[in-house]
C-alpha cells in the first residue's frame, strides 16, 4: 500500500497565504536513559556522533540527525527516513546491557514547518509560550500544545519553526495556523 503524508491532500488548497510545509516521513526514535550516566551519553554519542542535550529545552545536531531534549531522561532523536533503521539498530547495540529504551515512532509523527516574518506571532495565538527571541531563541525547544493538540517546537531560524505533531493531528494544526493567519490580518 502506498505511503501519504498526513497532509497529501491539503497541498495546492487555498487558504492564507502563509509558508507552511511539512517534512513527511522522517524518523523519530524515543530514546530514554539517565543523562547523568557518562556510559549512556558516551553510548548515544559513538552510535549517533552527537551527545544527547543536558540542558531543558535544547537540541544538539550531528549532520541531518538532530536530538531533542524532552526530559532529563528522555530525547527524541529525529533523521532522515534513509537513514532511520541504521540509527535504530546503532543505538540499541550502544546501549545494550544498559538501563536504556529505544523506540521507533516514526509512524506517529510529522513536522510541519512554519517559515514566516510573522511566525511567532502567529504561534503565540495558540500556543501559551512566549516566542520572543531573547526567550526562544534559534535552537530552542518545547513541549507544548497549539489550540488542542500537543506539539514539540523547535526554532529553527529567526521566523522558521518546526513542529512535530502526531500524523492524526497534522491537518488540524495546518488549519489552526492558517486560521491564526487569517485573524492575524492576512
Amino acid at each position: 500500500m502506498p505511503r501519504n503524508s498526513p497532509l497529501y491532500l491539503l497541498a495546492g488548497q487555498p487558504g492564507a497565504r502563509l509558508a507552511l510545509g511539512e517534512r513527511a516521513f522522517l524518523g523519530h526514535i524515543n530514546l530514554r536513559g539517565a543523562g547523568a550516566d557518562s556510559g549512556f551519553l558516551d553510548a548515544v554519542c559513538s552510535a549517533v556522533g552527537v551527545a544527547p542535550p543536558l540542558a531543558p529545552n535544547t537540541v544538539a545536531c550531528a549532520g541531518a540527525v538532530t536530538i531533542y531534549w524532552l526530559g532529563p531522561d528522555e530525547w527524541q532523536v529525529q533523521a532522515p527516513p534513509e537513514q532511520c533503521a541504521a540509527l535504530l539498530a546503532q543505538l540499541r547495540a550502544a546501549l545494550a546491557g544498559r538501563h536504556a529504551a529505544v523506540t521507533d515512532v516514526s509512524d506517529a509523527h510529522t513536522v510541519i514547518v512554519l517559515d514566516d516574518p510573522r511566525a511567532d506571532a502567529l504561534l503565540s495565538r495558540g500556543c501559551p509560550l512566549d516566542f520572543h527571541p531573547a526567550v526562544f531563541p534559534v535552537g530552542s525547544c518545547a513541549q507544548s500544545v497549539f489550540g488542542k493538540t500537543g506539539v514539540l517546537l523547535l526554532r529553527e531560524a529567526p521566523q522558521r519553526f518546526a513542529l512535530v505533531v502526531r500524523r492524526s493531528f497534522a491537518a488540524y494544526l495546518y488549519h489552526a495556523l492558517q486560521e491564526a493567519a487569517v485573524v492575524a490580518g492576512e
